[in-house]
């Protein structure tokens, strides 16, 4: 291999790095490729340098950076203050080396930061996972997309044992490997989880990431245990992320099992709540069942009958099941699925699952667990179910955090689908969302029927409001069906102001 910097911007030259490229590369990716790297290169380097505010590093400049044509990511060299980088794209393209060229920086700056982020004599498990994390930011940042293909590691962790690398880091390796997987995934925790900045998590460097979240939060308690037992209730077992980014799920709603109380006649009781996670559905998915018990028992009068799993389908653990009857005897079921699926349009998520009783083709027995698909929701949200009349369902939950109003807010918009469609008797309408207005992803939509077919719905907004009186936090938001003005179509969404409430 030759290297060559022939027909670069000032022969491949800029304020911090010295570029060539593999020669025999000529005339097909390069020197294309690399010269859009060159025109790149200082704007992501100054993105860089904020996020680590600033700090100076302890290498010469301009750093030498080796495009060759081989595959397998990229890496350094250093000898006194001489660092020499190698990348190797193969037939990627110039998005792919700028994402592994910050990889390979973000690794220099917390050496010269030393903050405890970077490990022996090389960046180790934990700053291996920061060095993944901020490159994919970088690309977030800009629009560049995803973490490229291939580069994901979060699910090296979830496929393994699932130890504790937040409090044992291994300051020897750089994976990529169940370590650095376990401290990638613990990294978009803080970030999307639990809301802290990147700059602020940069800032807080440690030796361990679990000290990190010690500086970030105060908090003097071990977050592993809770971390862990959030993962696990959405991806149980060994099972992982399957789709969106594959290193990012979060954020993850802190489930809590509630029982679910419902009559379907004089002096009945039914109760459903999902199980232990020690279920599996047969067909690969672990997680948790649907439980319920009845009173009266018909066999024992007077008494509540055995608990009973209403399998084989499986669920996070958790989960609310939300329980409507449109009729005597008539029981409708409906719980958020595991998030493992997609709505054919490149959104990934989980999709509502319903179960009725009885089965109009099985006397006395429920029906099969139905999706009701195509759209898919964030994982854990609570599915609102509501009848305004004999054998009516409307359901109501919160889309993807993917939407925006119009006036610069961004969030999640109601969506609801009813049974019957009024065009298709004996089937349910299509999702459709009840916008503009935004709200916080996860919350929970209530829903009251004050007469036959009308319809009330109220959620927490955004927490943008004031009270006037040097309060901010949420107003309650409402939207009615039918508009006394507009026959047969909703309101549009108000707030009942200009009281505010704590957000969520």
């Amino acid at each position: 291999m030759t290297l060559t910097s022939k027909d670069l911007p000032n022969s491949g030259q800029t304020l911090h790095y010295r570029f060539q490229y593999d020669d025999s590369l000529q005339g097909g990716l390069e020197p294309a490729r690399t010269k859009e790297v060159v025109d790149a290169c200082e704007r992501d380097f100054d993105q860089l340098s904020k996020w680590f505010r600033g700090i100076e590093l302890d290498v010469i400049t301009p750093i030498p950076v080796n495009v060759t044509q081989n595959d397998g990511g990229a890496g350094w060299s250093l000898s006194g203050k001489d660092l020499t980088i190698t990348i190797k794209p193969g037939g990627g393209d110039s998005t792919l080396i700028r994402y592994l060229l910050v990889s390979e920086m973000v690794e220099q700056f917390m050496r010269a930061q030393q903050r405890g982020w970077f490990g022996s004599g090389t960046e180790g498990s934990e700053g291996e996972g920061l060095s993944r994390f901020l490159a994919a930011q970088f690309l977030a940042t800009n629009g560049l997309g995803d973490t490229p293909a291939g580069y994901g590691n979060s699910n090296a962790w979830l496929a393994g044992s699932r130890a504790d690398f937040v409090n044992n880091i291994n300051g020897s390796d750089d994976g990529p490997d169940e370590a650095t997987g376990c401290s990638l995934l613990f990294l978009y925790y803080l970030f999307s989880q639990l809301g802290f900045t990147v700059e602020a998590i940069v800032a807080a460097g440690a030796p361990t990431l679990g000290g990190v979240y010690r500086k970030l939060t105060g908090d003097t308690a071990d977050p592993f245990p809770a971390f862990k037992s959030l993962v696990d209730t959405y991806f149980p077992g060994t099972s992982t992320i399957t789709g969106g980014n594959l290193d990012n799920p979060f954020p993850l709603r802190a489930l809590r099992s509630t029982a679910t109380a419902l009559s379907t006649g004089p002096g009945e009781t039914s109760l459903y709540v999902t199980g232990l996670p020690n279920a599996d559905d047969g067909a690969g998915n672990h997680g948790s069942q649907v439980w319920t018990k009845f009173f009266p028992d018909s066999n024992r009068p007077g008494q509540w009958t055995d608990w009973l799993a209403l399998g084989p389908n499986v669920f996070p653990p958790g989960s609310t099941v939300t329980a409507l009857s449109t009729g005597p005897g008539e029981t409708s079921l409906y719980v958020m699925g595991l998030p493992n699926a997609d709505d054919g349009s490149g959104n990934h998520g989980s999709q509502v699952w319903t179960k009725f009783f009885p089965d109009p083709n099985r006397p006395g027995q429920w029906t099969d667990w139905l999706a009701l698909g195509p759209n898919v929701f964030p994982p854990g949200s609570t599915v609102t179910a509501l009848s305004t009349g004999p054998g009516e369902t409307s359901l109501y939950v919160m889309g993807l955090p993917n939407a925006d109003d119009g006036s610069g807010n961004h969030g999640s918009q109601v969506w609801t689908r009813y049974f019957p469609d009024p065009n298709r008797p004996g089937q349910w309408t299509d999702w459709f969302a009840l916008g503009p207005n935004v709200f916080p992803p996860g919350s929970t939509v209530t829903a009251l029927s004050t007469g036959p077919g009308e319809t009330s719905l109220y959620v927490m907004g955004l927490p943008n409001a004031d009270d006037g009186s040097g309060n901010h936090g949420s107003q309650v938001w409402t939207k009615f069906f039918p508009d006394p003005n507009r026959p047969g179509q909703w309101t549009d969404w108000f707030a009942l102001g200009p009281n505010v409430f704590p957000p969520g």
